[in-house]
């Protein structure tokens, strides 16, 4: 599910954009408001990367949009920021913040669709994103929070490092979306995040054991050399 923050002082206008954005969701979204920059700032020097979507109002009675932008964008560089003005004025300054998109006041509803499909498009070829379904749900999902995917039976558990998530995708379709140099096969059955591995224990012969921060995955002796290759690759990427 994809967190989604709107900043915006006027109630009319918040409600409207909250409503279209509603209406096309389908659960793909959770949508919370904020009428001060302020306050969503606050919550965010104990949440810095909570919210993956940000939609802000310019010119706000009690903040300046482009600087609440500014402060969210140190925090978190991947998040996507966009902007709904009536003021064209402002349009040199959102861009110094990396704006994905802006929309302009008065709103049409065909525009607020058109940011929105972008960003459906955006995690699914993102390469910092995983994308599924879990009983018609669609998720989205950073892939720095993966520990690691295992099949059971007929479906694919996803553990987190705040939740377990389970699909209906197969080993190849989640293969698929992943950075064969970050992610590694530990046996025909669990896909392990690199960047949480701390060591491999046992011998060549039987195969062993991935260790990491929480958990003690079994490797199986087909895949422990190729391990050992992408893990030696890997942090000497990170160095």
């Amino acid at each position: 599910m994809i967190k989604v923050a709107i900043c915006e002082d006027n109630v009319e206008q918040l409600a409207e954009l909250v409503g279209v954005l509603s209406s096309l969701h389908n659960g793909r979204m959770e949508i919370d408001e904020f009428d001060d920059g302020t306050d969503l700032l606050k919550y965010l020097e104990k949440n810095p990367k909570y919210y993956q979507v940000y939609f802000f109002d310019i010119e706000m009675q009690n903040s300046n949009g482009v600087e609440v932008a500014k402060n969210v964008r140190k925090m978190d560089t991947s998040a996507i920021i966009v902007f709904v003005t009536s003021y064209t004025e402002y349009m040199r300054d959102v861009f110094d913040v990396l704006t994905f998109d802006y929309i302009v006041k008065p709103f049409k509803k065909s525009e607020i669709e058109k940011v929105y499909h972008r960003i459906l498009e955006y995690y699914k070829t993102s390469d910092q994103y995983f994308s599924f379904s879990q009983k018609r749900v669609s998720h989205v999902i950073q892939i720095d929070q993966i520990y690691y995917f295992e099949k059971q039976g007929r479906s694919i558990e996803i553990v987190t490092t705040d939740n377990v998530f389970q699909t209906n995708l197969t080993i190849g379709e989640v293969l698929s979306q992943l950075d064969e140099t970050r992610f590694a096969r530990i046996n025909s059955g669990i896909i392990v995040n690199l960047s949480f591995v701390r060591k491999i224990e046992g011998s060549d012969l039987y195969g062993g054991t991935i260790i990491t921060d929480e958990f003690i995955l079994p490797i199986s002796r087909r895949f422990k050399s190729g391990l050992k290759s992408k893990m030696v690759t890997f942090f000497k990427g990170r160095m």
